[in-house]
């Protein structure tokens, strides 16, 4: 079975931060493996990190992992510390963010129905959240993992200064439609949140670059 491992490299003039994750499909939970046809909960875009100022807070590169329970509406009832980042403001900021995350609910049969959604994070000290790395990354989507697809999408984007929406364009190397489609989405649905614009100028291209790859 393939390892998976999604790079999205992110450059706005420097180096975006929490733009480098390695992340596995969430596993699914036992009691659902039952001779039931099963797909897992997935999350949205657009789900915002706790403050930068938390974040900065760290001196070593840092790693918190959560267990969230997303219900069958597909909004998160419980989130519990797997890995701690070893400091409890940051791992209750974690907590606090998981739950205002949006899910796809996961399915058994069809029924929309309870699952644990696996989230791990890993950052630096020292980087810049700003604009889409105000955001967790995305996970490989299932269809372009079990297919075999890779791509780079580079998205640019700008901030007018009369419209609270973003103006994007892109770039595909491969061309794959659900790549192309969620790094899209992933940078729009990011600035939904009006504090993703601070410190960005207004009338400015800035371009995220999202790398996803299958490492055997």
């Amino acid at each position: 079975m393939k390892r998976i491992s999604r790079k999205p490299i992110c450059t706005m003039m420097i180096v975006l931060a929490g733009c480098t994750s390695h992340q596995k499909p969430p596993s699914i939970p036992p009691e659902l493996l039952k001779g039931a046809v099963l797909s897992p909960a997935k999350m949205q875009a657009g789900c915002l990190l706790p403050e930068p100022s938390l974040l900065d807070a760290v001196r070593v590169p840092t790693t918190i992992e959560m267990n969230i329970k997303v219900g069958a509406s597909g909004h998160p009832v419980d989130a519990r510390i797997l890995k701690s980042t070893g400091y409890a403001v940051l791992d209750d900021a974690f907590v606090s963010a998981a739950k205002n995350c949006s899910f796809s609910p996961a399915t058994a049969n069809g029924t929309p129905t309870d699952y644990w959604y696996k989230l791990p994070y890993t950052w630096a000290p020292k980087q810049n959240f700003a604009g889409p790395s105000r955001c967790f990354p995305l996970p490989y989507p299932r269809s372009a993992l079990f297919s075999g697809e890779t791509d780079t999408v580079k998205v640019e984007f700008r901030l007018h200064s009369n419209s609270p929406t973003i103006e994007t364009r892109f770039t595909s190397a491969q061309k794959i439609p659900v790549l192309t489609q969620l790094s899209v989405s992933a940078v729009e649905r990011c600035f939904d949140h009006s504090e993703v614009r601070q410190g960005l100028d207004v009338e400015r291209w800035y371009s995220v670059s999202f790398d996803w790859r299958i490492r055997e």
